[in-house]
Protein backbone atom coordinates (compact mmCIF):
# COMPACT_ATOMS: atom_id res chain seq x y z
CA UNK A 1 0.00 0.00 0.00
CA UNK A 2 2.82 2.37 0.95
CA UNK A 3 4.27 1.72 -2.49
CA UNK A 4 1.05 2.15 -4.58
CA UNK A 5 0.92 5.79 -2.70
CA UNK A 6 4.48 6.56 -3.54
CA UNK A 7 4.05 5.63 -6.82
CA UNK A 8 0.38 7.39 -7.47
CA UNK A 9 1.94 10.71 -5.88
CA UNK A 10 5.13 10.42 -8.00
CA UNK A 11 2.25 10.08 -11.54
CA UNK A 12 -0.32 12.59 -10.26
CA UNK A 13 2.54 15.31 -9.50
CA UNK A 14 4.11 14.37 -12.52
CA UNK A 15 1.07 14.93 -14.92
CA UNK A 16 0.29 17.77 -13.20
CA UNK A 17 3.61 19.27 -14.44
CA UNK A 18 3.58 18.33 -17.62
CA UNK A 19 0.32 19.58 -18.10
CA UNK A 20 1.46 22.99 -17.59
CA UNK A 21 2.54 22.43 -21.34
CA UNK A 22 0.24 24.07 -23.55
CA UNK A 23 0.11 23.08 -27.18
CA UNK A 24 -2.64 24.25 -28.89
CA UNK A 25 -3.62 22.88 -32.52
CA UNK A 26 -2.47 19.31 -31.42
CA UNK A 27 -4.56 16.45 -31.90
CA UNK A 28 -5.56 15.38 -28.54
CA UNK A 29 -3.68 11.52 -28.07
CA UNK A 30 -0.38 13.47 -29.34
CA UNK A 31 -0.67 15.83 -26.61
CA UNK A 32 -1.83 12.84 -24.15
CA UNK A 33 0.76 10.96 -24.90
CA UNK A 34 3.65 13.74 -24.98
CA UNK A 35 2.01 14.40 -21.15
CA UNK A 36 2.17 11.01 -20.24
CA UNK A 37 5.62 10.50 -20.99
CA UNK A 38 6.99 13.44 -18.95
CA UNK A 39 5.34 12.49 -16.43
CA UNK A 40 7.47 9.89 -14.63
CA UNK A 41 10.85 12.12 -15.20
CA UNK A 42 9.19 15.39 -13.57
CA UNK A 43 7.39 13.27 -10.48
CA UNK A 44 10.33 10.84 -10.27
CA UNK A 45 12.78 14.06 -10.22
CA UNK A 46 10.43 16.92 -7.54
CA UNK A 47 9.83 13.92 -5.03
CA UNK A 48 13.66 12.73 -4.83
CA UNK A 49 14.29 16.48 -4.13
CA UNK A 50 11.62 16.43 -1.45
CA UNK A 51 12.65 13.15 -0.21
CA UNK A 52 16.68 14.48 0.03
CA UNK A 53 15.43 17.53 1.90
CA UNK A 54 13.40 15.83 4.19
CA UNK A 55 16.07 13.50 4.83
CA UNK A 56 18.98 16.08 5.50
CA UNK A 57 16.79 18.25 7.56
CA UNK A 58 15.57 15.40 9.68
CA UNK A 59 11.93 16.09 9.04
CA UNK A 60 9.67 13.25 10.61
CA UNK A 61 8.29 10.73 8.81
CA UNK A 62 4.11 11.32 9.19
CA UNK A 63 5.42 15.32 8.09
CA UNK A 64 7.22 13.74 5.30
CA UNK A 65 3.94 11.66 4.28
CA UNK A 66 1.76 14.77 5.19
CA UNK A 67 3.53 16.71 2.38
CA UNK A 68 3.17 14.33 -0.02
CA UNK A 69 -0.32 13.67 0.25
CA UNK A 70 -0.77 17.64 0.22
CA UNK A 71 1.26 17.83 -2.99
CA UNK A 72 -0.86 14.81 -4.70
CA UNK A 73 -4.14 16.07 -3.59
CA UNK A 74 -3.10 19.41 -4.55
CA UNK A 75 -1.65 18.24 -7.95
CA UNK A 76 -4.72 16.13 -8.66
CA UNK A 77 -7.18 19.28 -7.59
CA UNK A 78 -5.04 21.49 -9.74
CA UNK A 79 -5.81 18.48 -12.80
CA UNK A 80 -9.30 18.65 -12.20
CA UNK A 81 -10.44 22.09 -12.39
CA UNK A 82 -8.19 22.98 -15.00
CA UNK A 83 -9.09 19.78 -17.44
CA UNK A 84 -9.60 21.66 -21.02
CA UNK A 85 -10.35 19.71 -23.74
CA UNK A 86 -7.95 19.82 -26.23
CA UNK A 87 -8.57 21.54 -30.32
CA UNK A 88 -9.05 18.63 -32.53
CA UNK A 89 -6.70 18.77 -35.42
CA UNK A 90 -7.42 17.08 -38.78
CA UNK A 91 -3.57 15.43 -39.25
CA UNK A 92 -3.12 12.25 -41.51
CA UNK A 93 -2.36 8.89 -39.65
CA UNK A 94 0.71 7.20 -39.99
CA UNK A 95 0.70 4.29 -42.90
CA UNK A 96 -0.58 1.32 -41.81
CA UNK A 97 2.87 -0.70 -42.34
CA UNK A 98 4.88 2.14 -40.83
CA UNK A 99 2.35 1.55 -37.38
CA UNK A 100 3.24 -2.15 -37.66
CA UNK A 101 6.06 -1.52 -37.87
CA UNK A 102 6.81 0.46 -35.02
CA UNK A 103 4.39 -1.64 -32.63
CA UNK A 104 6.69 -4.51 -33.42
CA UNK A 105 9.71 -2.29 -32.58
CA UNK A 106 8.20 -1.62 -29.27
CA UNK A 107 7.24 -4.73 -27.75
CA UNK A 108 10.66 -6.11 -28.99
CA UNK A 109 12.07 -3.50 -26.88
CA UNK A 110 10.09 -4.12 -23.57
CA UNK A 111 10.61 -7.50 -23.94
CA UNK A 112 14.60 -7.32 -24.32
CA UNK A 113 14.24 -5.10 -21.31
CA UNK A 114 12.80 -7.78 -18.94
CA UNK A 115 14.27 -10.38 -20.46
CA UNK A 116 17.64 -8.68 -19.77
CA UNK A 117 16.52 -8.27 -16.28
CA UNK A 118 15.61 -11.83 -15.51
CA UNK A 119 19.74 -12.58 -16.78
CA UNK A 120 20.92 -9.58 -14.96
CA UNK A 121 18.26 -8.91 -11.88
CA UNK A 122 21.13 -6.96 -9.75
CA UNK A 123 22.00 -4.61 -13.30
CA UNK A 124 25.56 -3.70 -14.24
CA UNK A 125 28.39 -3.45 -11.90
CA UNK A 126 27.75 0.22 -11.85
CA UNK A 127 24.35 0.10 -10.63
CA UNK A 128 24.91 -2.41 -7.33
CA UNK A 129 28.65 -1.15 -6.40
CA UNK A 130 27.21 2.49 -7.09
CA UNK A 131 23.55 3.64 -7.71
CA UNK A 132 21.83 0.97 -5.73
CA UNK A 133 24.83 1.26 -3.19
CA UNK A 134 24.03 5.20 -2.68
CA UNK A 135 20.66 3.96 -2.51
CA UNK A 136 20.72 1.37 0.10
CA UNK A 137 22.93 3.80 2.13
CA UNK A 138 20.12 6.95 2.03
CA UNK A 139 17.22 4.03 3.00
CA UNK A 140 19.65 2.68 6.04
CA UNK A 141 21.72 5.40 7.41
CA UNK A 142 19.04 7.66 8.32
CA UNK A 143 20.94 11.27 9.44
CA UNK A 144 23.84 9.71 9.29
CA UNK A 145 23.76 9.47 5.43
CA UNK A 146 26.67 12.12 4.74
CA UNK A 147 28.97 10.43 6.90
CA UNK A 148 28.74 6.53 5.30
CA UNK A 149 27.58 7.90 1.85
CA UNK A 150 31.40 9.33 1.50
CA UNK A 151 33.42 5.93 1.96
CA UNK A 152 30.85 4.80 -1.29
CA UNK A 153 32.31 4.90 -4.66
CA UNK A 154 31.88 8.44 -6.08
CA UNK A 155 29.75 10.04 -3.39
CA UNK A 156 29.19 13.27 -5.22
CA UNK A 157 27.54 12.07 -8.31
CA UNK A 158 24.14 13.21 -8.84
CA UNK A 159 21.26 11.19 -6.73
CA UNK A 160 18.12 11.83 -8.37
CA UNK A 161 18.32 7.77 -9.18
CA UNK A 162 19.67 6.42 -6.03
CA UNK A 163 17.28 8.80 -3.90
CA UNK A 164 14.06 7.52 -6.32
CA UNK A 165 15.38 3.81 -5.64
CA UNK A 166 15.55 4.43 -1.54
CA UNK A 167 12.04 6.34 -1.39
CA UNK A 168 11.15 3.01 -3.38
CA UNK A 169 12.95 0.65 -1.29
CA UNK A 170 11.65 2.95 2.00
CA UNK A 171 7.99 1.97 1.20
CA UNK A 172 8.26 -1.27 0.78
CA UNK A 173 10.60 -2.14 3.32
CA UNK A 174 12.94 -3.71 1.77
CA UNK A 175 15.86 -4.10 -1.08
CA UNK A 176 13.65 -6.26 -3.42
CA UNK A 177 15.60 -5.73 -7.07
CA UNK A 178 12.31 -4.92 -9.32
CA UNK A 179 11.95 -2.09 -7.65
CA UNK A 180 15.20 0.09 -9.65
CA UNK A 181 14.14 -2.39 -12.84
CA UNK A 182 10.60 -1.16 -12.69
CA UNK A 183 11.85 2.43 -12.40
CA UNK A 184 13.92 2.30 -15.35
CA UNK A 185 11.53 0.41 -17.64
CA UNK A 186 8.94 3.62 -16.64
CA UNK A 187 11.95 5.72 -17.95
CA UNK A 188 12.35 3.69 -20.68
CA UNK A 189 8.29 4.02 -21.90
CA UNK A 190 8.40 7.61 -21.09
CA UNK A 191 10.80 8.00 -23.89
CA UNK A 192 9.28 5.71 -26.49
CA UNK A 193 6.07 8.04 -25.41
CA UNK A 194 7.77 11.13 -25.40
CA UNK A 195 9.44 10.80 -29.58
CA UNK A 196 6.23 9.44 -30.48
CA UNK A 197 3.86 12.18 -29.43
CA UNK A 198 6.34 14.98 -30.21
CA UNK A 199 6.91 14.00 -33.67
CA UNK A 200 2.68 13.42 -34.07
CA UNK A 201 2.16 16.90 -32.41
CA UNK A 202 4.56 18.06 -35.17
CA UNK A 203 2.60 16.47 -37.65
CA UNK A 204 4.80 13.49 -38.42
CA UNK A 205 3.28 9.97 -37.57
CA UNK A 206 5.06 8.20 -40.32
CA UNK A 207 8.16 9.86 -38.22
CA UNK A 208 6.90 8.63 -35.09
CA UNK A 209 6.84 5.13 -35.82
CA UNK A 210 10.07 5.54 -37.66
CA UNK A 211 11.28 6.43 -33.99
CA UNK A 212 10.44 3.41 -32.30
CA UNK A 213 11.78 1.62 -35.00
CA UNK A 214 15.15 3.26 -34.73
CA UNK A 215 15.12 3.25 -31.02
CA UNK A 216 14.74 -0.61 -30.84
CA UNK A 217 17.46 -1.00 -33.57
CA UNK A 218 19.75 -0.05 -31.71
CA UNK A 219 20.65 -3.28 -29.30
CA UNK A 220 22.66 -0.89 -26.78
CA UNK A 221 19.15 0.63 -25.71
CA UNK A 222 17.21 -2.27 -23.26
CA UNK A 223 21.09 -3.23 -22.17
CA UNK A 224 21.30 0.49 -20.82
CA UNK A 225 17.71 0.85 -19.91
CA UNK A 226 18.07 -2.40 -17.61
CA UNK A 227 21.54 -2.13 -16.40
CA UNK A 228 20.06 0.11 -12.96
CA UNK A 229 22.32 2.49 -13.89
CA UNK A 230 21.52 6.30 -14.46
CA UNK A 231 22.16 6.49 -18.19
CA UNK A 232 18.67 5.45 -19.42
CA UNK A 233 16.88 8.17 -17.31
CA UNK A 234 19.80 10.77 -18.35
CA UNK A 235 18.61 9.95 -21.86
CA UNK A 236 15.19 10.64 -21.30
CA UNK A 237 15.53 14.06 -19.70
CA UNK A 238 18.00 14.56 -22.80
CA UNK A 239 14.92 13.65 -24.71
CA UNK A 240 12.74 15.48 -22.99
CA UNK A 241 14.33 18.63 -23.18
CA UNK A 242 15.06 18.69 -26.42
CA UNK A 243 11.71 17.88 -27.26
CA UNK A 244 9.95 20.74 -25.37
CA UNK A 245 12.37 23.29 -26.93
CA UNK A 246 12.09 21.70 -30.34
CA UNK A 247 7.70 22.73 -29.62
CA UNK A 248 8.15 26.08 -29.19
CA UNK A 249 8.17 28.71 -26.21
CA UNK A 250 4.76 27.78 -24.63
CA UNK A 251 6.99 24.58 -23.25
CA UNK A 252 10.61 25.96 -23.41
CA UNK A 253 10.66 26.63 -19.72
CA UNK A 254 9.57 22.57 -19.12
CA UNK A 255 12.31 22.23 -21.50
CA UNK A 256 14.71 23.95 -18.94
CA UNK A 257 13.36 21.71 -15.57
CA UNK A 258 14.08 18.41 -18.03
CA UNK A 259 17.55 19.75 -18.78
CA UNK A 260 18.00 20.81 -14.77
CA UNK A 261 16.72 17.10 -13.83
CA UNK A 262 19.31 15.69 -16.44
CA UNK A 263 21.94 17.74 -13.74
CA UNK A 264 20.58 16.01 -10.70
CA UNK A 265 20.89 12.46 -12.55
CA UNK A 266 25.10 12.33 -14.07
CA UNK A 267 27.33 14.77 -14.23
CA UNK A 268 27.05 14.57 -18.04
CA UNK A 269 23.64 16.10 -17.48
CA UNK A 270 25.87 18.81 -15.82
CA UNK A 271 27.96 19.15 -19.49
CA UNK A 272 24.43 19.15 -21.04
CA UNK A 273 23.05 22.10 -19.10
CA UNK A 274 26.30 24.06 -19.33
CA UNK A 275 26.01 23.26 -23.62
CA UNK A 276 22.37 23.82 -24.06
CA UNK A 277 22.70 27.05 -22.22
CA UNK A 278 25.91 28.12 -24.20
CA UNK A 279 24.35 27.45 -27.80
CA UNK A 280 21.08 29.20 -26.94
CA UNK A 281 23.68 32.26 -25.38
CA UNK A 282 24.56 32.52 -28.86
CA UNK A 283 21.42 31.17 -31.18
CA UNK A 284 18.10 32.67 -29.22
CA UNK A 285 18.23 34.17 -25.76
CA UNK A 286 14.93 34.62 -25.78
CA UNK A 287 14.97 31.08 -25.61
CA UNK A 288 17.42 31.18 -23.06
CA UNK A 289 15.78 33.21 -20.58
CA UNK A 290 13.19 31.12 -20.74
CA UNK A 291 15.18 27.74 -19.75
CA UNK A 292 17.16 29.84 -17.06
CA UNK A 293 15.26 29.75 -13.91
CA UNK A 294 14.23 26.34 -13.68
CA UNK A 295 17.98 25.35 -15.12
CA UNK A 296 19.19 27.53 -12.56
CA UNK A 297 17.18 26.01 -9.64
CA UNK A 298 17.57 22.12 -9.92
CA UNK A 299 21.71 23.50 -10.43
CA UNK A 300 21.57 24.97 -7.19
CA UNK A 301 20.67 21.50 -5.77
CA UNK A 302 23.09 19.77 -7.19
CA UNK A 303 25.67 22.08 -6.47
CA UNK A 304 24.03 22.04 -2.76
CA UNK A 305 24.38 17.96 -2.65
CA UNK A 306 27.76 18.04 -4.05
CA UNK A 307 28.60 20.73 -1.53
CA UNK A 308 27.30 18.51 1.73
CA UNK A 309 29.05 15.27 0.34
CA UNK A 310 32.28 17.23 -0.11
CA UNK A 311 35.13 14.98 -1.43
CA UNK A 312 36.82 16.01 -4.69
CA UNK A 313 36.09 14.69 -7.54
CA UNK A 314 37.87 12.12 -9.52
CA UNK A 315 37.92 13.37 -12.48
CA UNK A 316 40.63 16.22 -11.27
CA UNK A 317 42.63 14.03 -8.51
CA UNK A 318 46.77 14.21 -9.50
CA UNK A 319 47.85 11.17 -11.33
CA UNK A 320 44.75 9.57 -10.59
CA UNK A 321 45.94 8.86 -6.82
CA UNK A 322 42.31 7.92 -6.28
CA UNK A 323 41.73 4.93 -8.44
CA UNK A 324 42.32 1.30 -8.12
CA UNK A 325 45.97 0.14 -9.46
CA UNK A 326 45.69 -0.42 -13.11
CA UNK A 327 42.73 1.38 -13.79
CA UNK A 328 44.75 4.92 -13.63
CA UNK A 329 46.97 6.76 -15.58
CA UNK A 330 50.17 8.55 -13.47
CA UNK A 331 51.45 10.49 -16.04
CA UNK A 332 50.64 14.76 -15.77
CA UNK A 333 47.81 15.98 -17.49
CA UNK A 334 50.24 17.94 -20.07
CA UNK A 335 52.03 14.51 -21.05
CA UNK A 336 48.08 12.96 -21.39
CA UNK A 337 46.42 15.56 -23.29
CA UNK A 338 49.75 15.40 -25.94
CA UNK A 339 49.75 11.58 -26.05
CA UNK A 340 49.83 10.80 -29.38
CA UNK A 341 48.72 7.47 -28.58
CA UNK A 342 45.94 7.70 -26.69
CA UNK A 343 44.70 10.39 -28.85
CA UNK A 344 44.24 8.92 -31.68
CA UNK A 345 42.40 6.08 -29.64
CA UNK A 346 39.83 8.08 -28.33
CA UNK A 347 39.38 9.31 -32.04
CA UNK A 348 39.21 5.65 -33.35
CA UNK A 349 36.44 4.90 -30.93
CA UNK A 350 34.46 8.14 -31.12
CA UNK A 351 34.65 7.03 -34.82
CA UNK A 352 33.29 3.80 -34.90
CA UNK A 353 30.43 5.34 -32.45
CA UNK A 354 29.37 7.72 -35.05
CA UNK A 355 29.76 5.24 -37.83
CA UNK A 356 27.08 2.89 -36.31
CA UNK A 357 25.11 6.16 -35.79
CA UNK A 358 25.45 7.05 -39.36
CA UNK A 359 23.97 3.60 -39.91
CA UNK A 360 21.16 3.27 -37.67
CA UNK A 361 19.91 6.44 -38.92
CA UNK A 362 20.41 5.86 -42.64
CA UNK A 363 16.65 4.23 -42.69
CA UNK A 364 15.06 7.47 -42.12
CA UNK A 365 17.54 9.29 -44.74
CA UNK A 366 16.01 6.52 -47.24
CA UNK A 367 12.24 7.07 -45.80
CA UNK A 368 12.51 10.53 -46.16
CA UNK A 369 13.77 10.37 -49.55
CA UNK A 370 10.86 8.54 -51.14
CA UNK A 371 8.71 10.61 -53.69
CA UNK A 372 5.67 12.18 -52.43
CA UNK A 373 3.32 14.24 -53.97
CA UNK A 374 3.45 16.51 -51.08
CA UNK A 375 7.11 17.18 -50.76
CA UNK A 376 8.92 19.01 -53.44
CA UNK A 377 12.77 19.15 -53.15
CA UNK A 378 13.18 22.94 -53.71
CA UNK A 379 10.38 23.71 -50.36
CA UNK A 380 12.23 20.92 -48.88
CA UNK A 381 15.27 22.57 -48.61
CA UNK A 382 14.19 26.36 -48.13
CA UNK A 383 12.62 25.25 -45.04
CA UNK A 384 16.22 23.52 -43.27
CA UNK A 385 17.21 27.48 -43.08
CA UNK A 386 14.03 28.26 -40.96
CA UNK A 387 14.63 25.40 -38.32
CA UNK A 388 16.26 27.38 -35.73
CA UNK A 389 15.31 25.07 -32.88
CA UNK A 390 16.08 22.00 -34.21
CA UNK A 391 19.60 23.51 -35.45
CA UNK A 392 20.11 24.92 -31.83
CA UNK A 393 19.25 21.04 -30.54
CA UNK A 394 21.42 19.87 -32.93
CA UNK A 395 24.45 22.19 -31.96
CA UNK A 396 23.85 21.42 -29.06
CA UNK A 397 24.23 17.29 -29.45
CA UNK A 398 27.37 17.65 -30.86
CA UNK A 399 28.39 19.82 -28.18
CA UNK A 400 28.09 16.44 -26.20
CA UNK A 401 30.12 14.30 -28.24
CA UNK A 402 32.94 17.30 -28.13
CA UNK A 403 32.60 17.36 -23.92
CA UNK A 404 32.40 13.37 -24.11
CA UNK A 405 35.84 13.46 -25.90
CA UNK A 406 37.63 16.39 -23.67
CA UNK A 407 36.68 14.03 -20.53
CA UNK A 408 38.68 11.11 -21.97
CA UNK A 409 41.08 13.65 -22.86
CA UNK A 410 42.03 14.61 -19.64
CA UNK A 411 40.52 12.00 -17.50
CA UNK A 412 43.74 10.34 -15.04
CA UNK A 413 42.11 6.63 -16.03
CA UNK A 414 43.56 4.54 -18.31
CA UNK A 415 41.72 5.42 -21.15
CA UNK A 416 41.62 1.65 -23.25
CA UNK A 417 39.78 0.65 -19.49
CA UNK A 418 37.93 4.31 -19.43
CA UNK A 419 36.79 3.82 -23.39
CA UNK A 420 35.90 0.15 -23.19
CA UNK A 421 33.44 0.54 -20.18
CA UNK A 422 31.59 3.31 -20.71
CA UNK A 423 31.33 4.62 -24.46
CA UNK A 424 28.85 2.61 -25.40
CA UNK A 425 26.66 3.83 -22.56
CA UNK A 426 27.75 7.69 -23.35
CA UNK A 427 26.41 7.04 -27.02
CA UNK A 428 23.66 5.31 -26.07
CA UNK A 429 22.59 8.35 -23.89
CA UNK A 430 22.06 10.67 -26.81
CA UNK A 431 20.58 8.21 -29.54
CA UNK A 432 17.15 8.75 -28.54
CA UNK A 433 17.57 12.82 -28.61
CA UNK A 434 19.81 12.10 -31.58
CA UNK A 435 16.42 10.67 -33.79
CA UNK A 436 14.16 13.17 -32.52
CA UNK A 437 16.43 15.97 -33.95
CA UNK A 438 17.15 14.10 -37.22
CA UNK A 439 13.61 13.07 -37.64
CA UNK A 440 12.30 16.60 -36.90
CA UNK A 441 14.75 17.80 -39.78
CA UNK A 442 15.13 15.09 -42.62
CA UNK A 443 11.40 14.25 -42.17
CA UNK A 444 9.93 17.51 -42.26
CA UNK A 445 6.88 17.34 -44.41
CA UNK A 446 5.34 20.47 -45.41
CA UNK A 447 1.32 20.52 -45.72
CA UNK A 448 0.04 22.63 -48.57
CA UNK A 449 -2.68 24.95 -48.87
CA UNK A 450 -5.59 23.89 -50.65
CA UNK A 451 -6.81 26.82 -51.38
CA UNK A 452 -3.56 28.97 -52.14
CA UNK A 453 -0.91 26.12 -52.87
CA UNK A 454 1.44 27.68 -50.40
CA UNK A 455 4.10 26.18 -48.75
CA UNK A 456 2.27 25.70 -44.54
CA UNK A 457 5.42 25.34 -42.48
CA UNK A 458 4.58 23.68 -39.13
CA UNK A 459 4.10 26.12 -35.96
CA UNK A 460 5.90 23.46 -33.60
CA UNK A 461 9.19 24.33 -35.78
CA UNK A 462 8.81 27.59 -36.97
CA UNK A 463 6.19 29.99 -35.73
CA UNK A 464 8.45 30.06 -32.07
CA UNK A 465 11.65 30.08 -33.80
CA UNK A 466 11.33 32.36 -36.94
CA UNK A 467 14.34 34.85 -37.84
CA UNK A 468 13.86 38.06 -36.45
Amino acid sequence: MNFLFAILVVAVVGYAVASTARIPDAHPRDVLLLRLGLAPGMGFGLVSIWYLVALAAGVPRWAEIGVEILAGGGAAGWLYWKHQLPSRSSQPRARTGFVVAGVISVTGLFASFWIRYAIEPLGFWDAWALWNAHARILDLAGHNWREVIRASVHPDYPALLSVTVARMWHSVGGEPTWIPALIGFLFLVGTTAILYGTLGVMGQRDASCVALVLLGLNFGVPAVASSQCADWPLAYFFTGCLALILLGRQTTLLGGLMAGLAAWTKNEGLLFALVLGLTFAVLDRRVLRALVPPLALMAAVVLWYKWAIHVPNDLFQPSGQSLLPGYSDPRSLLVRVTDYHRLRTIASRFSDQLAAFGILLSPALIVSLQPSRRKEWLDFRLQLRLLRAPLACVVTLVLMIAGYAAVYVITPMNVEIHLTTSIDRLFVQLWPGTLLCALAVIMFSPSTRPETGDVNIQRPLHSSYGED
